[in-house]
C-alpha cells in the first residue's frame, strides 16, 4: 500500500511539473505581441487592458509590482486546470491535500480534464461526494512570474480584472494549510479592487454591469451560506444517519428551489439554475464555501480600516499570527478590533 501510495504522489508531481512547464514554454513577452503588426486586433484590445489593469494592481491596491502578467500564454483551452473537490457523504468538511511549498489545500489541481474526472471517480468510489471544476488562473506565489492566458481573456474586463487582483493577493499574502483564509482574502481584494478601477476607469454602463453582477452573485452566496447552516445542523445531530441522508437530500433540493422561486420572482438573474440543479452535493458547496465564507469578515476589518489597502494588509497579517481557530472565529463574527 506505501508503494502504491508513493507511486501516485510522484505521478501527480510529474503530472503536475510537466503542466506548468508548458505552461512557462508558450509564455510571449507582451510586449512584443503588441509590437507585431499581425496581432489580432481583439486579442490586442484585451492585452492592453491587462497591462493598465496590473499597474492599477500595484498603484491603487498596493499589489506586488513584478514581472508577473508581463507574458501571455495561449494555451489552446478554456481552462489551465480542472480543480477536484471532495467531501464525506455527511459533512460539509472539505476533504485536503497536503504538498511542498504551497501546504495543505481544498482542492487537487490537475491540467487535464480527464485525469481529473479519473481520479474524482476513485474518490466517488470511496464514498466522497465529488465536484470538478475548471479553473482559468492560478498563482504560483512569487516563485515564478505568472503569465496571462487565453483561458482569462474569454471574458468581459471586469472578469479580467477580477482575476488579476485575486492571483495578485497570493503573492501578496498566503498562509499555509488555511485555503479558506487565503482564497476569501484574495476574493474581497478583488471585489473592492474591480469597484474601485470602474470607480477611476469604468463607464456608467460598465460600473452598472459590475453592480448587478454582485448583488446576484451575493444573493446566490448566502444562499448557499445560509442552507450550509442548514446541513451542518443536520450532520452534526444525533439523528440516524439513514435520517441525516433524508435531510440531506431534502436540503439540497430546497436550496435549488428556493434560487430558482427567487428567479420567478425577478429576485436574481437565473445564472446559476443549471449549476444548483446538475448533481448538488456537498462537495460542489465546498467549492463556493471555500471562496466565500470569510468574504464578508475580510470586508468588516477593510471598511474598518476605511479602504486603505496598506492598513487592511497590515491587519490580514496580524490575524494571520492568530491560531486557524481563532481566525475562524474573528472573521465568522466579524471582529475589528482583535489580540491573538
Amino acid at each position: 500500500m506505501l508503494g502504491s501510495t508513493s507511486c501516485a504522489t510522484t505521478s501527480y508531481y510529474l503530472q503536475s511539473l510537466n503542466g506548468h512547464v508548458d505552461l512557462l514554454l508558450k509564455r510571449q513577452p507582451i510586449s512584443g505581441i503588441l509590437a507585431s503588426q499581425n496581432t489580432d486586433k481583439l486579442l490586442r484590445d484585451k492585452l492592453e487592458i491587462v497591462l493598465e489593469i496590473r499597474r492599477f494592481a500595484s498603484e491603487h491596491l498596493s499589489l506586488p509590482d513584478n514581472g508577473s502578467y508581463s507574458d501571455y500564454a495561449d494555451l489552446g483551452r478554456n481552462f489551465v486546470v480542472w480543480n477536484v473537490f471532495a467531501a464525506p457523504e455527511l459533512s460539509l468538511q472539505a476533504k485536503q491535500w497536503c504538498f511542498l511549498f504551497v501546504g495543505c489545500l481544498n482542492y487537487r489541481g490537475y491540467y487535464s480534464e480527464e485525469a481529473a474526472n479519473r481520479y474524482a471517480q476513485t474518490l466517488e468510489a470511496q464514498g466522497h461526494d465529488v465536484f470538478v471544476g475548471g479553473v482559468t488562473a492560478y498563482s504560483t506565489l512569487g516563485w515564478f512570474n505568472d503569465p496571462v492566458l487565453n483561458t482569462m481573456l474569454n471574458r468581459d474586463n471586469n472578469y479580467l480584472a477580477s482575476v488579476i487582483f485575486h492571483e495578485l493577493s497570493h503573492q501578496k499574502l498566503y498562509l499555509k494549510n488555511d485555503t479558506a483564509f487565503n482564497e476569501a482574502f484574495a476574493e474581497m481584494v478583488a471585489q473592492t479592487g474591480v469597484q474601485y478601477w470602474l470607480n477611476l476607469h469604468g463607464t456608467a454602463a460598465s460600473r452598472q454591469k459590475f453592480l448587478d453582477k454582485r448583488s446576484d452573485e451575493t444573493s446566490f452566496v448566502n444562499l448557499i451560506l445560509k442552507y450550509k447552516g442548514k446541513l451542518e445542523m443536520t450532520y452534526n445531530s444525533e439523528i440516524s444517519t439513514d435520517e441525516k441522508r433524508a435531510n440531506k437530500k431534502f436540503l439540497l433540493n430546497q436550496l435549488a428551489e428556493e434560487y430558482k422561486n427567487q428567479y420567478e420572482t425577478g429576485g436574481n438573474s437565473g445564472r446559476y439554475i443549471t449549476w444548483l440543479s446538475s448533481g448538488l452535493n456537498n462537495a460542489k458547496l465546498t467549492s463556493v464555501i471555500t471562496y466565500q465564507d470569510y468574504v464578508s469578515g475580510f470586508l468588516t476589518i477593510f471598511n474598518h480600516e476605511h479602504g486603505n489597502y496598506q492598513k487592511f494588509y497590515g491587519s490580514v497579517e496580524k490575524l494571520s499570527k492568530c491560531d486557524k481557530f481563532r481566525r475562524k472565529s474573528i472573521l465568522e463574527d466579524k471582529i475589528t478590533e482583535f489580540q491573538c
